[in-house]
């Protein structure tokens, strides 16, 4: 056998045998829809998700996680046509949210083709802003027009009225031609300041845990099992409190 076939196979041979090693160890990918929220500008707790999922990415070596960033109402579709794997943040009521109408018709989506991690990340306050002297709760919602975000709709009984401007919004519950406006409290009232809103009302609503999203499928559950154990496996190591400070001190998990 000549010296340089002698080569070549020896060359073969290693290329076999490295190739086992070099995919043995090639990690799942979870792409994660990060929800931006409505036209508000930037809260710095925000930053606090992808923090979250990078800590995520650190803390499993067979995990690798990808972040997009997208408009919240595009992370549903996004999850729903199998373009993503899980989104984030989503609200979970277990007496509500699955049983609530169909969401984005037009994309023939609705809220049962998607299940939640068991692990919760915190707690959101869910408010209603209007004027000083309109006091609007759950019992008497009948009796106002509330509005809140598009994307939001279908993930309440009662049928509140759908925008896609928050601040817009807000500014009409201000000039007293909307009644309220429900969304979570920290960006309300961040609205509420940039407007100089002083004469209002910040009414609760409801508290919500908050979770990752999946597909109600079987690699979605597989999905949900994987982020459950890593939340799980942070939160036992203190990662999750070292992240999440700021939300684990305010709202807990």
């Amino acid at each position: 056998m000549n010296k340089s076939l002698l080569t070549k196979l020896w060359m073969i041979f290693f290329w076999v045998l490295l190739t086992p090693v070099n995919y043995a160890y090639s990690k799942t990918v979870i792409k994660v829809a990060v929800a931006q929220l409505p036209n508000v500008e930037k809260h710095p707790k925000e930053t606090l998700f992808i923090e979250l999922l990078n800590a995520m990415d650190n803390q499993s070596p067979d995990v690798r996680i990808e972040i997009l960033e997208m408009p919240f109402a595009r992370t549903l579709v996004e999850l729903a046509r199998g373009h993503v794997d899980a989104q984030l943040p989503v609200m979970y009521d277990p007496n509500d949210i699955l049983g609530a109408t169909d969401y984005m018709k037009q994309f023939g989506i609705k809220l049962n083709d998607f299940t939640y991690t068991d692990e919760n990340l915190f707690r959101t306050h869910f408010v209603i802003v209007s004027k000083e002297d309109v006091e609007i709760t759950p019992e008497n919602l009948m009796e106002y027009e509330v509005a809140t975000d598009m994307s939001h709709v279908a993930f309440f009984k009662h049928q509140f009225k759908g925008t896609h401007s928050m601040k817009a919004a807000i500014a009409n519950v201000q000039r007293g031609t909307l009644d309220g406006y429900l969304f979570d409290s920290e960006k309300v009232s961040q609205v509420v300041r940039d407007l100089d809103f002083v004469d209002h009302r910040l009414n609760s609503f409801a508290f919500y845990d908050v979770r990752f999203m999946v597909r109600n499928d079987e690699k979605g559950i597989r999905i949900k099992l994987l982020l459950d154990q890593i939340v799980a496996e942070l939160k036992e190591s203190g990662e999750f409190d070292r992240v999440m400070h700021d939300l684990v001190n305010e709202h807990g998990y």
